[in-house]
């Protein structure tokens, strides 16, 4: 007997234009899609990595360090302040 939520025969899902039902859907699909996009963001650091210089490094000093770390802490602390005046 069907009730006012529930259907008296299961609906099925629209089909994909490959006709199955399952294409790139559920815990398989998306496992698939976790596993490319670490794969990709690995290879977009490695890139990264081969790239950088430490004599370069050397040469800039600390003064780019002293920026990102002040920067790191003014975009810390803003969102904070500005949550706890609020709340």
């Amino acid at each position: 007997m069907a009730t006012a939520t529930q259907p008296a025969t299961p609906v099925a899902p629209p089909a994909t234009a490959a006709g199955s039902r399952d294409a790139g859907s559920g815990r398989a699909g998306r496992e698939a899609l976790l596993t490319g996009s670490d794969a990709l963001f690995l290879l977009a650091f490695a890139g990264l990595g081969f790239d950088i210089r430490v004599d370069r490094m050397r040469a800039a000093g600390a003064r780019p360090l002293a920026v990102v770390g002040a920067a790191l802490v003014v975009v810390s602390a803003a969102p904070y302040l500005l949550a706890t005046g609020l709340f």
